[in-house]
């Protein structure tokens, strides 16, 4: 079961990846403002003591989780939350029973949230996502030092 959810966690976190460099593409300014009625949208996070702005935010609803997913420089973060999640307190763990976190510094190495928690204010999987988490990452291959995301801070409608 663990198994079949890491490989889920990949598949999402591969497709987002995709869509995030994909959507990286420069349009012209007119056409963002009338395509783009969610251009609000926030994802921030303070990742080992640095600050975190996601661009190119990715919402994705698909195989029962919702994603999102932001790009600063080199950086991806990203929240995998399954999509029965209700407004309330849930676990940021590494067995993604409701949500999960994970953290790319750059394209090879990957950070999986152990311990912390997000609070949703919001959650809809088909409307608003609102809330605040913070968590510790550990690297999944090679484990070293955690990394503390504090500060996190989730605002994005489909």
């Amino acid at each position: 079961m663990i198994r079949k959810n890491y490989l889920l966690f990949f598949a999402l976190v591969v497709i987002g990846i995709v869509l995030v460099f994909a959507s990286s593409c420069k349009k012209d300014d007119k056409e963002d403002e009338t395509n783009n009625p969610t251009s609000t949208n926030s994802f921030t996070a303070t990742i080992g003591g640095s600050s975190f702005v996601g661009a190119n935010i990715l919402r994705q609803a698909a195989g029962g989780a919702v994603t999102i997913m932001g790009k600063s420089g080199t950086q991806t973060l990203g929240i995998i939350i399954q999509d029965t999640v209700k407004v309330g307190t849930y676990p940021l763990l590494n067995d993604y029973i409701h949500c999960r976190v994970q953290y790319n510094p750059t394209d090879t190495e990957y950070y999986m949230s152990t311990s912390g928690s997000v609070i949703f204010t919001e959650f809809s999987k088909t409307g608003k996502i609102k809330g605040t988490f913070s968590c510790e990452v550990t690297k999944v291959a090679n484990k070293g030092a955690n990394i503390s995301i504090t500060n996190g801070v989730i605002d994005v409608s489909y």
